[in-house]
């Protein structure tokens, strides 16, 4: 898993660390494996191909034997490592890659993921159109295989929901000719699939289209990170779209994600409701050296 500050993904992995030290350090308390122990070793892939598949290959020939590979943040590096598991009939665990290309088990049969793929917010999508009684409605995709693939399988939900998709249509980087064709097409309901950087993008061209305020609702992922218009500001000082021009017009937009930790106060399996989890995590981390 990526784990350095030169990759953007890095907090993934450097948040996920102290979770699988917590793990070791239960499973070992708790004696749940005796007489056996677990080793675990981590690798940095910097979200590269070519290091994360070296970082596998050093693993499998300096050793120990591995039993299992566990991470998988970045879907290409994901993707190769998961292809290649095969060779060495290991089984590899992912908690972070939600792309649904990875649920192909004929491609993939040794991966699984501790994690819903990007389709699962798609039925939530369903249920808040309907909820709305939003009856008609466009969507605009990046051009990239993670966001076509939600996509078609949100227009395969949609069928025969008496919910009308007017309007398909995609974009590599500039998506304001798209944008403006919804607009040309009176559609006021967007479900968005497309990166962070290319938000920035759509709302500013959303601006200038004026598709934006209480006759229109933009519908996108909701897993970017926190805040992640400040990045984008910075970055617009030298373009037509100011910074006050993209709040103004990403102002009120839903963003359609899973919840990472349940909110239920139940006790799980280990004992411990989620809540009491998520504070031990807390306190761990506080004490993870930086890497």
């Amino acid at each position: 898993m990526p784990l350095s500050d030169s990759v953007e993904k890095g907090k993934i992995g450097r948040g996920v660390l102290p979770a699988m030290q917590l793990a070791m350090e239960q499973i070992l308390n708790e004696s749940l494996l005796n007489p056996y122990s677990l080793d675990l070793r981590y690798y940095d892939t910097e979200c590269d191909n070519a290091k994360g598949l070296k970082a596998f290959y050093d693993a499998i020939k300096y050793g120990p034997t591995h039993l299992m590979v566990f991470g998988g943040v970045c879907t290409t590096v994901t993707s190769i490592i998961a292809e290649s598991l095969i060779g060495w009939n290991l089984i590899q665990l992912s908690f972070a890659a939600t792309t649904p290309e990875l649920a192909d088990k004929k491609k993939y049969p040794y991966f699984f993921r501790t994690v819903p793929s990007d389709n699962a917010v798609n039925p939530a999508i369903l249920k808040l159109l309907k909820h709305y009684k939003w009856k008609r409605v466009g969507t605009l995709t990046q051009d990239i295989r993670r966001f076509s693939e939600v996509r078609n399988d949100l227009t395969g939900v949609l069928y025969g929901e008496d919910i009308e998709i007017s309007d398909t249509e995609s974009f590599s980087n500039d998506p304001c000719t798209s944008v403006k064709k919804l607009k040309g097409n009176d559609v006021r309901i967007i479900l968005g699939q497309f990166n962070e950087e290319m938000a920035a993008k759509v709302f500013c061209c959303a601006f200038h289209e004026k598709m934006f305020g209480p006759k229109y609702q933009w519908i996108i992922p909701g897993w970017y990170q926190s805040f992640w218009w400040e990045k984008a500001i910075s970055k617009l000082n030298s373009s037509p779209c100011l910074g006050i021009n993209l709040l103004g017009a990403m102002e009120g937009y839903i963003g359609v994600d899973f919840e990472p930790l349940s909110s239920k106060q139940i006790k799980t399996i280990s004992g411990r409701t989620p809540q009491q989890y998520e504070e031990e995590y807390d306190q761990r981390r506080g004490n993870v050296e930086p890497i």
